[in-house]
């Protein structure tokens, strides 16, 4: 039993040695795999070795790890195997590494020609897709940037250009003629009605228009007469013969003529007659009583016609003032009918037809014709609503319509008070749809005096000319308002502002190449934006083109190889 013990811890010594040397030998070869890898990935960095090449070495990283948890009293062949086959992915892993460095150096020998990336993330372009491209260079400068104040509002109706489209009068509606909706034009007619009190008035209107044509022209007549009357007076004055009498004429004097011609026909001839007398007298042939007798009947009729004389002239003159004042009232009367019927809509077109039956009582319309109303449009508009339908019967007032002209819309702004220093009357804004990519500008029309005991904002009025029909009523809108500006070192266009990888960057010259330069944003208005930091002034850069820049750049670095075969 004594002999036989060191035997047995001899091969158990011997053993476990052997077991020792494997797991090394194991370690070893992990250790070598790692750094084969780790090499392979540095030379072959941006070069994709395809999914087998992945494959390998997730088995190799996997062996390593069941070879450490292999355990101690393992087979000594299996442990030869293992090594054999650690080995083996050994020398694919010194395979790889050296297709990595054939690859990079056959890929570093490629030509990428124009618009290609460089190592430092610039692009070299040719000078014909430079102008393909658009580029243009500028100068880094200061300059100012406008202050703006972004407002929110809505669109509304114009309310200086709506209106409720009402009955004149009381009457039936006998057929309406738009619809909700419609574009109709200024005078368009939009309804008509039947109505009797329509008639009515212009059958009065008539009435007192014939009374007044009446009385113009009994005034005009007397008027004639009394100018006549003067006339024949101022000719007998200057005591015309009486054969001289014949040639008087006058258009119209009525009475008055013969009774003053007969008058101054007696008296010219007692005239005449007490003028014989008297010559007979002092001849000492006539008698004193005869003298006497004729000289007394001569100034009877001299008497009689200054009475009869100054009689016609007043008589006449106060029939022409009494009949101008008839023709003057019942003018008033008809002009008075005549306003009924234009407040009840009548035209000036309508009147004169009216006017044109007054001296043909057979051209008298039909009783239909006389019942006649038309509704018409005020204005230009679309008519927004209809509250009535044929055959209804209205009052006068009632609402027909509602017509709006929404060529011309306002914008109404909310402003806060801190908010209302720099706005004025007659400054313009820029207005932008919030549901579309759209801006038009408009000059500010209104601002309130007042703030809204709700909102504790003051409204501000601009008005838009919308003959398109793009900015419907109720649409939500964005204002920017410019205030003051403010002047800063660097200043560039929006368009050279690129965003890349979550980086605002400016696109700089170096060459025949263009770098993508980071740069900090200031403030900017909508063409223009300060530069806060990453370009100087004085430095060149791109302000048109960047955006091709940009894509060229993006695009390269998704695919570095692009059109090269490897």
């Amino acid at each position: 039993m004594t002999e036989k013990q060191p035997n047995i811890a001899h091969g158990g010594h011997r053993k476990g040695l052997a077991g020792k040397i494997v797991i090394a030998l194991l370690i070893i070869a992990a250790i070598a795999t790692i750094g084969a890898k780790q090499a392979l990935d540095n030379n072959n960095a941006g070069h994709a070795h395809g999914p087998d090449c992945t494959t390998d070495h997730d088995d190799h990283d996997n062996h390593a790890k069941d070879s450490k948890m292999a355990p101690a009293n393992a087979d000594h062949a299996d442990h030869d195997d293992h090594a054999k086959a650690d080995s083996a992915h050994a020398e694919d892993d010194d395979d790889h590494a050296d297709h990595a460095e054939d690859a990079e150096d056959a890929h570093a020998g490629h030509d990428h020609g124009p618009g290609s990336g460089d190592a430092s993330g610039g692009l070299t372009l040719s000078a014909a897709e430079r102008r393909h491209a658009g580029i243009e260079l500028a100068v880094a400068a200061g300059g100012d940037i406008a202050q703006e104040k972004l407002l929110r509002g809505q669109i509304v109706l114009n309310r200086e250009r709506q209106a409720q489209i009402t009955t004149p009068v009381a009457g039936v509606i006998a057929q309406m003629l738009v619809s909700e909706g419609d574009h109709v034009a200024a005078g368009q007619l939009l309804a008509l009605l039947r109505s009797s009190e329509l008639a009515d008035m212009r059958l009065d209107y008539l009435s007192k228009l014939q009374q007044a044509t009446l009385a113009d022209r009994h005034a005009q007549r007397a008027e004639l007469v009394q100018r006549n009357t003067q006339r024949l007076v101022t000719y007998l004055a200057e005591k015309p013969a009486l054969a001289a009498l014949a040639d008087f004429s006058a258009d119209d004097l009525g009475e008055r003529l013969a009774q003053l011609v007969d008058a101054y026909s007696e008296l010219e001839q007692l005239r005449l007659n007490a003028e014989r007398e008297e010559r007979l007298r002092q001849k000492a042939i006539g008698s004193e009583e005869d003298l006497l007798n004729a000289q007394t009947a001569y100034a009877k009729a001299s008497a009689h016609y200054r009475a009869l004389r100054d009689s016609a002239v007043y008589e006449e003159r106060l029939a022409w003032e009494s009949a101008r004042a008839d023709a003057q009232e019942k003018r008033f009367a008809a002009n008075c009918a005549a306003l009924r019927l234009r407040v009840a809509g009548e035209n000036d077109e309508a009147l004169s037809a009216l006017a044109a039956m007054v001296d043909n009582a057979e051209a008298l319309p039909p009783e239909a014709d006389l019942a006649r109303c038309e509704v018409r449009a005020a204005f230009a508009g679309t008519i927004l609503s209809r509250s009535s339908t044929t055959g209804e019967r209205v009052g006068a007032d009632s609402a027909l319509f509602t017509l709006a002209d929404t060529s011309s819309v306002w914008v109404e702004l909310l402003v806060y008070a801190q908010d209302l220093d720099g706005i004025a009357v007659g400054q313009n804004i820029t207005i932008c749809s919030v549901h579309r990519d759209d801006e038009t500008r408009a000059p500010i029309r209104m601002i309130s005096a007042v703030l809204d005991p709700a909102t504790r904002a003051a409204t501000v009025r601009a008005e838009l000319t919308d003959t398109a029909g793009h900015w419907r009523p109720g649409a939500a809108v964005e204002a920017r308002l410019r205030t003051n500006n403010t002047t800063y070192p660097v200043v560039v266009p929006r368009n050279a502002i690129q965003s890349i990888d979550g980086e605002s960057v400016v696109f700089v010259p170096a060459g025949d190449a263009f770098t993508a330069q980071p740069v900090q944003l200031g403030p900017g208005d909508s063409e223009r934006v300060a530069i806060a930091s990453g370009l100087n002034a004085g430095t060149t850069y791109v302000a048109a083109g960047a955006y091709t820049l940009k894509a060229k750049l993006v695009t390269s670095a998704l695919d570095p190889h692009a059109g090269h075969g490897h």
